[in-house]
């Protein structure tokens, strides 16, 4: 029997006959995190410091199987899939670029920065996998257009779309919200999505398969004052989820949504907290304590959380899954 390992960064990849899977003596989940799944290459993460290469190729050979050592082009969950991400350039959408690259995709970055997502890009660059960043407006529908066809020329297809371009202005109580702030909150968070969807769509039809996902929002679920333009755009993005679901379904299309919870260590997650004390008084750090200790496991999700879920909804673990809308607040709400 053959045991394929693969070195890339600080991550293996394993390829495992299951009968032989518990034989290889790597299951301290202190070391190893390892899932088998018989005839599947599977991620592998290693805490450098706890357990090394030579280590586990030390364990492999115990078990008289042959190992080969493969530290070219990484393999994973998206290996060679083309990824279109909004917001790319930093936060959420920079986790998610990042983690996709991580297994094996080929990524389209855009946004509105271009220094931010020629930095995305290099990271990428850095990876071994391919990367195009494109600035672009996506509230604007001819910009969005011409995005996508460069994307497509470029990599011939998007596989993959994450509507993850957002906007969180300033608070209002309802009765005292400008127009402009309604009507921006709207164009940016969910006429944008419906901008980027209809112009990938065509493309996915053709070969009739493709992943789309909507960054919605826990607000679309639970109520917050203040921020009456922020939770109805992203409750409507659920109901674009659900409908584009049925509809592109019968093409092999799924599309599904993530809903984070108070995401740490974001500039959006920065602005909020602005906005909620100049509205209330409080605290910063009082106020993140506070949603923290009101979840289950005591965490709030960090931008690497929601890429994971991303992750998860884009690739074909997910394959039966559409039309779904999936929290990611470390156990707040549970619909």
């Amino acid at each position: 029997m053959r045991v394929q390992v693969q070195k890339w960064g600080n991550s293996l990849a394993l390829r495992i006959p299951k009968p032989f899977a518990e034989d290889m003596g790597v299951r301290e989940p202190t070391a190893v995190q390892l899932a088998v799944s018989e005839g599947r290459l599977l991620a592998v993460p290693i805490r450098p410091r706890k357990t090394r290469l030579k280590d586990l190729l030390a364990r492999v050979t115990k078990t008289n199987l042959h190992a080969e050592v493969d530290t070219g082009t990484p393999v994973g969950r998206l290996k060679d899939e083309v990824a279109l991400v909004t917001g790319g350039g930093r936060g959420i959408g920079r986790a998610i670029a990042l983690r996709f690259a991580q297994e094996g995709a080929r990524l389209v970055v855009a946004g509105r920065n271009a220094a931010s997502l020629a930095e995305v890009e290099k990271q990428i660059l850095a990876l071994g996998r391919e990367a195009l960043a494109l600035p672009c407006d996506v509230t604007n529908d001819p910009a969005v257009r011409e995005m996508v066809r460069r994307a497509e020329a470029r990599f011939g297809r998007i596989d993959i779309l994450v509507n993850n371009a957002g906007y969180f202005g300033a608070m209002h109580r309802l009765h005292e919200m400008p127009d402009t702030e309604w009507d921006q909150t709207l164009r940016a968070n969910l006429t944008s999505a419906f901008y980027v969807c209809r112009a990938v769509l065509p493309g996915m039809i053709a070969r009739q398969r493709g992943s789309i996902l909507l960054m919605s929002s826990i607000s679309a679920k639970q109520a917050y004052p203040f921020a009456a333009a922020y939770s109805a755009t992203k409750a409507g993005l659920l109901g674009l989820t659900r409908a584009l679901a049925a509809e592109a379904g019968p093409h092999g299309i799924r599309v599904n949504a993530l809903c984070p919870g108070i995401v740490t260590g974001t500039e959006m997650h920065d602005q909020v907290n602005r906005e909620v004390e100049k509205m209330t008084g409080a605290a910063p750090g009082k106020r993140v304590e506070a949603a923290r200790s009101s979840t289950l496991l005591r965490q709030l999700p960090s931008p690497e959380a929601v890429a994971d879920a991303a992750l998860f909804l884009a690739s074909s673990d997910s394959g039966l899954m559409t039309g779904q809308a999936l929290n990611v607040d470390g156990g707040v709400r549970f619909d």
